[in-house]
């Protein structure tokens, strides 16, 4: 196998010849299902310990807030209080798609 570098933030590839970038593949999110297609997003936060993963019960309150159009989500995690607005943050947060394989996908695609 090869080893490369990925930006997912800038969605460029680094240290190969071979690729010069990357492509999301995403699709709408659905917990009804258990498709190997559909998109599973993880949400992180980043405070003075770094990168940080929301748990999964704080990522479907976030989720069910933007379907539903709220301006804000309460909630607590890490012995702390917090409340996000649609309107501004005062911490930043990223919504990254599950990473999967293409040797997990091969099976599956046709």
């Amino acid at each position: 196998g090869q080893d490369f570098w990925a930006d997912l933030n800038a969605m460029t590839v680094f240290e190969t010849t071979e690729f010069d970038q990357l492509r999301r593949l995403c699709t709408p999110p659905c917990r009804n299902t258990s498709s190997i297609y559909n998109t599973f997003w993880k949400f992180f936060c980043r405070d003075h310990f770094g990168w940080r993963e929301y748990p999964e019960s704080v990522v479907r309150l976030i989720e069910d807030a933007n379907s539903q159009g709220l301006k804000e989500v309460r909630f607590m995690m890490w012995n702390n209080h917090y409340i996000l607005h649609n309107s501004f943050f005062r911490r930043e947060i990223k919504r990254r798609p599950l990473f999967r394989s293409c040797f997990i996908l091969i099976p599956y695609l046709q």
